[in-house]
């Protein structure tokens, strides 16, 4: 009979020491055997409310296989990815070509297949962007992604938002940020404490550089900064490059000069059955704050709605400091929820009122309704199309501003967008189950009713020939933000035009004004951004006409107050629905301007000419802890901190390895 004998400990030491090596070959923490992420640098220059930044990333392959990695990016939500580029440590370099989504990842698993280096950006929603690269074996690959943002003075202030953190571990973190405002000047710059590090700062520009970040640090995912950009003249200045002119407009010092203009508002609260719980609770948190900051020129009023257009209400009354601790203490605080959602009624009902308050208190305050609602339409009359028509011809004598908070993913976004547009205001999603949604209400708020400065404002280009233009008439102009009205010309150099000139028509507290801005003599807008941040705005506007068609199809364009909303430079066939001629006008424009934009399309990289023949015998790696599923966290759109939890590694053929010796050691002791 075979008797094993007992191992030696110099043969236990040796099988320990094999079971070491390939733990650390497996677990990724700088071994040969992983793929990891070595560096992570931000570059932002912010110039004339437009931020271009530069995110360059260092991966390492140890593998003698092509890898895939894949993580998200949170980007700020207003910002479009421009550009995605590769660099490999032999040479090789990739460009990327702009392209519709389903064909772009056609392209990039083509590549990834056959062992190719390659790398593709999507958008997932506003603030989500998967990135998945393909690295080859061995060396450093270098991935560099440019996006562009938006920023508007909101508040005295222009924000913005930074990707200091990628969320995972990386060796090294840098952050370069540098604000230029050549028509106004900058003043009171500055960013948010980290936990971890401290920034060099100047007057108008900070830098960071950290060692070995890792996930537990907390850092910031999206930096929060702003600046207060010097007052530019009440007429307002304009910015002008080929092709394009940009106006900006901020009487900063109406207010004080004429007052602010009295609101009449009713808000109008859903407290329909799907309302119960934490979005009720954020509901009264916030109104209860929103009435807080009404003034005394004002008269408010609240309806609730569920079965009924109108449950219970409060109101009217003069928002004194009685007034108002009344409406939040005895009534705001001890809503309660019943029911099924009946926004006919609601909408209606609002209007009627509003309409009263309007006849007995000033036809010189502006009529507001803001309704807030999480659901369809499920009680009363229910179809899209009526609801809306009946609002705009109820609307028609009072021309109330209507403004729309869709409050979760249940709420339909269509229809309050159609509504609001139809009756010069805005809606604006509520995202839920993030701790903030109260704060995300009362923000909407202070950015767009807070102290209304304007109504009714109209801005007009003379002595040039515009193609094409963003939305040039705007209900209402909170104090302290900033008006941009932007148009693609038929002549190159439309500052050059003799008789150019701007005119901005309003409504003040004191009556009508009028401001005409000629800008003869005044300096180019260099590097293209005008006709850059053209595009972003143009898309965002006929990206809201899709989602308003969504609900009520070409039905829409009746009764809208600016049809020039609707102007579509390369899909005006009449064959066409408005839901399809906006899409494919927000295409056209994204492919034109090569900006990323959530379901339109996506960046894949192209491989250069010196990239030929390197890559033709590359083996491709497993799909395990690699895959890009592993690698993508998602966060929410406001989400500030680090909260990516490690992946689970997926079973690889190095970990059947690692079990075979486990196995082999465990026999030998036995």
């Amino acid at each position: 009979m075979f008797i094993r004998s007992k191992p030696s400990w110099s043969s236990l030491s040796f099988w320990f020491t094999i079971f070491a090596c390939f733990t650390r070959c497996v677990n990724g923490n700088g071994d040969s055997f992983s793929t990891k992420m070595t560096s992570y640098s931000v570059k932002t220059t912010i110039e004339s409310r437009f931020a271009k930044t530069l995110v360059t990333i260092d991966f390492s392959n140890g593998r003698n296989c092509t890898a895939l990695h894949g993580f998200t990016m949170q980007l700020p939500k207003n910002a479009r990815v421009t550009s995605l580029d590769m660099d490999l440590t032999d040479g090789c370099k990739l460009s990327n070509t702009i392209a519709p989504e389903q064909d772009a990842q056609k392209t990039f698993d083509e590549s990834y297949n056959t062992g190719r280096p390659a790398a593709i950006l999507t958008a997932s929603d506003a603030t989500q962007y998967p990135v998945q690269v393909s690295l080859p074996p061995g060396g450093k690959t270098t991935v560099r992604i440019a996006y562009e943002e938006l920023l508007q003075l909101q508040q005295h202030k222009v924000s913005f938002q930074v990707p200091l953190s990628p969320g995972l571990d990386v060796d090294f973190l840098s952050l370069d940020l540098t604000i230029d405002e050549p028509s106004s000047g900058v003043g009171n710059f500055d960013v948010d404490d980290i936990p971890k590090g401290e920034f060099e700062k100047t007057s108008s520009s900070a830098r960071l550089g950290l060692q070995n970040v890792l996930q537990g640090d907390a850092l910031p995912r999206l930096l929060h900064g702003s600046y207060v950009p010097e007052v530019i003249p009440p007429e307002g200045v304009v910015i002008g490059s080929e092709y394009c002119l940009m106006h900006l407009f901020n009487p900063e010092t109406l207010v004080e000069e004429s007052g602010e203009i009295p609101r009449n508002i009713v808000f109008v609260i859903d407290v329909s059955g799907s309302m119960t719980g934490q979005k009720l609770h954020d509901a009264k948190n916030a109104f209860s704050s929103v009435i807080n900051t009404l003034t005394s020129n004002d008269v408010f009023a609240i309806h609730t709605f569920s079965d009924s257009g109108t449950e219970d209400s409060w109101g009217p009354a003069q928002a004194t400091q009685d007034n108002k601790a009344k409406a939040t203490n005895n009534f705001v605080v001890k809503l309660q929820t019943i029911g099924s959602t009946n926004l006919h009624g609601a909408y209606i009902n609002g209007i009627d009122r509003v309409k009263n308050m309007q006849d007995g208190h000033g036809a010189n305050s502006v009529p507001i309704v803001i309704i807030l609602t999480d659901g369809q339409a499920s009680s009363g009359i229910v179809d899209s199309r009526e609801i809306a028509a009946a609002v705009r011809d109820r609307n028609s004598a009072v021309n109330a501003k209507i403004y729309a908070l869709a409050f979760g993913i249940g709420a339909d976004l269509s229809l309050l967008t159609a509504i609001s547009l139809q009756n010069e205001g805005k809606a604006i999603p509520i995202i839920e189950g993030y701790g903030d949604s109260a704060e995300q209400i009362e923000n909407f708020y202070q950015n767009e009713l807070e102290t209304i400065a304007l109504s009714n404002i109209g801005i007009e280009f003379e002595g040039t020939d515009i193609e094409e233009q963003t939305r040039s008439f705007f209900s209402l102009l909170p104090a302290g933000t900033e008006l941009v009205t932007r148009s693609m010309t038929k002549v190159s150099n439309p500052l050059q035009e003799p008789n150019l000139r701007i005119i901005t028509s309003a409504t003040s507290a004191k009556g009508k004004k009028i401001w005409t801005l000629e800008p003869g003599g005044l300096e180019e807008y260099s590097h293209g951004e005008c006709g850059k941040s053209f595009a972003h705005k143009k898309i965002t506007e006929v990206l809201e006409i899709r989602e308003a068609a969504r609900s009520l199809g070409d039905a829409f364009l009746e009764g809208l107050s600016d049809s020039s909303q609707v102007f579509f430079k390369s899909s005006n066939d009449s064959g066409m629905s408005l839901f399809d001629k906006s899409e494919a006008e927000a295409l056209r424009l994204a492919l034109h301007a090569g900006l990323v934009w959530p379901g339109l399309t996506a960046l894949v990289t192209v491989e250069g000419p010196l990239c030929a023949g390197l890559y033709e015998d590359n083996s491709v790696c497993g799909t395990g802890d690699d895959a890009p599923s592993d690698g993508f966290h998602e966060y929410p759109e406001d989400s500030r901190y680090s909260n990516a939890a490690p992946s689970s590694p997926a079973y690889t053929p190095w970990m059947s390895a690692l079990v075979a010796l486990i196995g082999a050691s465990f026999q030998l002791l036995l």
